[in-house]
């Protein structure tokens, strides 16, 4: 049957209808629907009409990739500069932290104070001051 259904070697079909009398009624068959031009142009049809949908098929898989891709990107981007502002302030606020600290240390508020005061541990504290 395989080789009937590929129908490269035409040698080779005609030893095998010889022999197999279902095989070479399936291949009388498909000559007979082969003369009628309407049902050629049918099954043509059809073929056409698959071929079209697999392509929309495709082409709709691969736009919804695409505006997927460009939805999550945008996402991102905005996850990406809210985490950015909120590094930037903490970053801030650290600096303005550590330069209130180096001015009370320049007008000789002593370390504990500055401790007590600020949050921070002796060692932090002593850090900024060299």
């Amino acid at each position: 049957w395989l080789v009937f259904i590929e129908g490269e070697d035409k040698r080779r079909i005609e030893e095998i209808m010889e022999r197999n009398a279902m095989i070479k009624e399936a291949a009388e068959e498909l000559e007979r629907l082969m003369e009628n031009e309407e049902a050629v142009a049918l099954v043509e049809a059809k073929e056409k009409a698959l071929r079209d949908e697999r392509a929309f098929i495709n082409y709709a898989t691969e736009t919804g990739l695409k505006r997927g891709l460009k939805k999550g990107q945008k996402i991102g981007q905005k996850i990406g500069r809210k985490e950015g502002r909120e590094e930037g302030r903490e970053e801030g606020k650290k600096e303005e932290r550590n330069e209130i600290i180096r001015k009370m240390l320049k007008n000789g508020f002593d370390i504990q104070t500055i401790c007590k005061c600020i949050g921070l541990s002796k060692e932090e504290v002593v850090k900024l001051k060299n």
